[in-house]
């Protein structure tokens, strides 16, 4: 895979700078409003109302009456004392305003916002008013409201949930904290209809007579905060988290930056997410519109309000604190005056960025256009004496001002001669005689009128022309993987940021490299493990606290349920493995990210679904549990398990720990006697000699813990019985800090080294080592390892029938002197792997190689 001799700048092209081209996207200013509180749109009017606080200069306690196609306010209707929260009635006749300087809602009849009825609401067990925190229109009956009293200066400011028919409170409501017994709900949404409420992800159940709690599960661990309902999908949107209230369950997240401020809507008419953000760290002239599908979860777009060429300053000023849609493609934008990001105001956002499926309604005001994205190669590779090569490109968002570059960023431009094709192809030329090097060859494309490179950039290989090892690359940024021997398929989960395939198991022909089948799951699968007997394929997630049955080998979905302990709280998962007998078992280790240690929620056993009554407890420290189950590992029957600690946060390791399992779930039985070296990795089985493998070397009898053998090296493991081998991928010490990799193989019962075989310029950092096949290796890795040389996330397929051998002599034999490979960069998770590629690239999709505005 070695890429060719080293070689230097490419010559130098001329290129003229041109006009801007034509935005998509444009942004415009509702003059005379600089303190917003609220923001709802009136379908039926085609109207904005806007809550304007007793704190702005020119309309302090008003209803701002906008028309968003003129870009203008129409009126200021006097609201009372600093109006805040604002709810229309579902037959569109009342606008519900909350008062929040004098503890009362008011009714306004539309359209002409006449007052109505206005009510006080009920004070706090000491006598104190209170504020409506929370204010929403009943789905169904205009005439009702439910409401979170409490106050906006409490935390938490929620103190009880009540339903108001008119002014007349129904007689039940939930208590607040300050009452016995009181439940801590500081937000609401109504259900499909007017009999169920949701707060906190807690169901209330709504009657003629009030509203009361629901009997309900323990929760999932990471709770919404301000919600928005979508009754079309019953989901619920909060901050870039989607939430099943019924299941209680995370279902996913979109890909959003680390934000120091930011406001997001849903609409499940254009299948959309909507964004506008100020990354945190960035200067205040960033604010973005990031937009995902909906359904997949996967950005489809980004555009920069901020410095540009043309366009130096944004005309967005403020901190975003929310948005709404209106008409065809438009966003309404409230922000609020904040150090450092400027002056609130409300804005408006028109274009095929929020909805390119219809016209916008309007063209006026400022012009900005997306960042490109490029999707694919090809070809993706070629031989060192290949000369010079025609790639095509295929993308988004190109222009006539675009050009291909190599190893691209902002301190460093190195283009390539490029033909602009269409808005979605260029055609560039790589003259490896002059731009082979030592590094990974990364083809991004910059754009001379925007002065900004493409969101991701794609990996292009130069390949050996001699030697046995072939070595096939892919670009796909995959986070776990899969070889199911009945299929002869590969199968990745894919990271939300993979351009191509993004959030999906793939199978793929390592043979070919073609991805022959795919499925589209729930955000950055980062667990897959097999059945027995090939069944199906378990996944888990970074982003979900969700367990997916997908059936082999159509990778139809069969099963989705919450990951939830005995108790019926919802985790996210630390490591999944499938039994080796019945297909229908997996055990699942439960954790909450971040914390030290993470292994809070303990190991639970799934039967078809169900999580069996025995559980393997969490790391308590209040509780004196020591047991820290990171990583787990099946022994040859159902009847056995193993647990390890990681030692990744810590680099504190202990010893194997083994569990009986049985009907009622899993009980502990015991641990070895040393420590069982993981090297901060994962532990494995081999089921044909009935031992468990570590990443870091050493080997351990599932039924006693002791410690049977070590290999004395360390990286990524992969037994394989059938043939006798044991392989694990490190670095030599010469190879540390560089982009090249040695994989080495062990007599699996001898522990004796057998051959080696190197990979050079690796793309990314390797995360994943997986046996196919007769006689092949799949790499894969990922771009979002801090610290590391270059590169991005890439699957290799590598093929070696002398290595990949049981033969006791190979072609490739390693020398007595050859060192053990060692794992020599940073271990983590790959979770974290998610999460550092995600703050790497703002929010931006690709394969971790970001490029962004200069």
């Amino acid at each position: 895979m070695g890429i060719g001799s080293p070689g230097g700048t490419s010559n130098a092209l001329a290129f003229n700078i041109g006009q801007p081209p034509a935005g998509n996207t444009w942004v415009r200013t509702v003059s005379g409003i600089s303190a917003p509180n609220d923001v709802v749109w009136d379908a039926a009017r085609s109207k904005l109302y806007v809550s304007v606080s007793s704190a702005d200069i020119a309309h302090p306690n008003t209803i701002a009456v906008i028309d968003p196609v003129a870009g203008n306010a129409t009126s200021f209707v006097p609201a009372g004392n600093n109006p805040h929260l604002l709810s229309i009635s579902s037959d569109g006749s009342y606008l519900w305003v909350e008062l929040d300087g004098s503890s009362s809602v008011e009714r306004f009849l539309l359209p002409g916002l006449s007052q109505d009825i206005s009510f006080s609401l009920p004070a706090d067990g000491s006598g104190n008013p209170q504020q409506a925190v929370a204010l929403q229109a009943a789905p169904v009956s205009a005439h009702t409201v439910g409401l979170v009293a409490g106050n906006w200066s409490y935390s938490p400011p929620g103190n009880g949930v009540y339903v108001f028919d008119d002014s007349t409170q129904r007689p039940n409501y939930v208590p607040g904290l300050d009452s016995a017994g009181g439940a801590a709900i500081n937000w609401i949404q109504w259900g499909a209809d007017d009999t169920i409420i949701y707060g906190e992800m807690t169901p209330l159940n709504v009657s003629a007579s009030g509203v009361a709690l629901a009997n309900s599960g323990n929760g999932v661990i990471f709770q919404p905060t301000v919600t928005q309902y979508d009754p079309s999908n019953g989901l619920l949107y909060s901050y870039g988290s989607v939430y099943d209230p019924v299941k209680q369950s995370l279902m996913g997240t979109f890909d959003l930056p680390e934000t120091g401020s930011d406001a997001c809507t849903a609409d499940s008419s254009a299948g959309r997410y909507d964004c506008v953000t100020v990354p945190a760290g960035s200067d205040v002239d960033e604010w973005e519109l990031l937009t995902f599908d909906l359904n997949s979860y996967a950005q489809l777009s980004q555009v920069n309000f901020g410095y540009s060429a043309g366009s130096p300053l944004s005309p967005i000023t403020g901190a975003p604190s929310q948005l709404v849609r209106w008409g065809n493609a438009g966003l309404a934008l409230l922000t609020s005056t904040w150090p450092y990001y400027g002056n609130g105001g409300v804005f408006l956002i028109d274009g095929a960025s929020v909805n390119p499926t219809l016209a916008p309604d309007t063209t006026s005001g400022s012009a900005f256009s997306p960042y490109a994205t490029l999707n694919s190669l090809n070809p993706a590779s070629a031989t060192a004496a290949s000369g010079d090569v025609q790639v095509t490109i295929k993308g988004t968002g190109f222009t006539a001002d675009s050009t291909a570059c190599w190893n691209c960023n902002a301190l460093q431009f190195r283009f390539l001669p490029t033909t602009y094709v269409s808005p979605t192809q260029l055609n560039a030329t790589i003259p490896l005689a002059d731009v082979s090097s030592t590094e990974p060859i990364e083809i991004s494309v910059f754009d001379q009128s925007s002065y900004s490179l493409s969101l991701n950039a794609l990996t292009f290989t130069v390949l050996s022309s001699s030697g046995t090892t072939q070595v096939t690359a892919v670009n796909l940024c995959g986070l776990s993987m899969a070889w199911d021997s009945n299929s002869q398929l590969l199968y990745v989960g894919t990271a939300d940021y993979d351009s191509s395939y993004p959030n999906s198991i793939v199978a793929i022909n390592p043979t070919t490299a073609a991805v022959v089948r795919l499925q589209t799951v729930e955000p950055d699968p980062i667990f897959l493990s097999e059945s027995a007997s090939g069944n199906y394929i378990y996944a888990a997630y970074e982003s979900s606290t969700n367990l997916t049955q997908v059936a082999l080998p159509g990778l139809n979905t069969t099963l989705t349920v919450p990951l939830r302990d005995p108790n019926g709280t919802a985790w996210v998962p630390g490591d999944l493995k499938a039994a080796p007998q019945d297909p229908n078992v997996v055990a699942v280790t439960l954790i909450i990210p971040g914390w030290h240690p993470e292994a809070l929620g303990g190991v639970t056993i799934f039967d078809n679904g169900t999580p069996l009554p025995d559980a393997l407890p969490g790391w308590l420290e209040d509780q004196n549990i020591s047991e820290r189950y990171d990583t787990l590992a099946w022994s040859a029957s159902d009847q056995l398990l193993t647990a390890a600690p990681s030692g990744w946060d810590d680099g504190n390791f202990g010893p194997l720990y083994l569990a009986q399992v049985n009907a009622t779930g899993a009980i502990y039985q015991g641990q070895g006697t040393a420590v069982f070296n993981t090297a901060g990795g994962y532990i494995h089985s081999d089921f044909g000699t009935d031992l468990i493998y570590s990443d870091g070397g050493v080997v351990a009898d599932p039924n006693t813990g002791a410690i049977v053998g070590t290999h004395g090296a360390s990286g990524l493991a992969a037994p394989d019985s059938s043939l006798n081998r044991v392989f694990i991928l490190g670095q030599t010490s010469a190879q540390a800090n560089t982009d090249n990799y040695t994989i080495e193989s062990f007599d699996q019962k001898a522990f004796a080294p057998v051959s080696s075989i190197t990979l050079s310029n690796v793309s990314g950092t390797p995360i994943g080592l997986s046996r196919w096949g007769n006689t092949g290796l799949a790499v894969l890795t990922s771009g979002g390892i801090p610290n590391v040389v270059s590169g991005q996330g890439m699957l290799y397929m590598v093929e070696d029938a002398n290595f990949v051998s049981s033969a006791p002599a190979a072609a490739s034999a390693r020398t007595a002197a050859m060192e053990p490979v060692r794992r020599r960069w940073k271990w983590m998770t790959t979770r974290e792997i998610v999460e550092q590629t995600r703050r790497a690239a703002y929010g931006r999709p690709g394969c971790c190689r970001v490029a962004g505005t200069p």
